[in-house]
């Protein structure tokens, strides 16, 4: 995903029963530029979910 200054993600479980679940959101900045793999834990709704993930820079051609 490209994106400048931040990008914000939002995790939903789907369900056919009821109404999607929120399990929480994040905000990933670009100050987190190539500063490793960084972890973030989604845990509405009783979920348990870890998202694993690194802010690198796009290369273009």
């Amino acid at each position: 995903m490209q994106f400048a200054g931040e990008a914000t993600v939002t995790l939903f479980d789907e369900d056919d029963i009821d109404e999607d679940d929120h399990l929480g959101t994040i905000v990933i900045s670009e100050s987190e530029l190539n500063q490793g793999v960084h972890s973030q834990t989604f845990n509405g709704d009783d979920a348990n979910y870890i998202l694993f993930y690194a802010v690198v820079p796009t290369v273009i051609g």
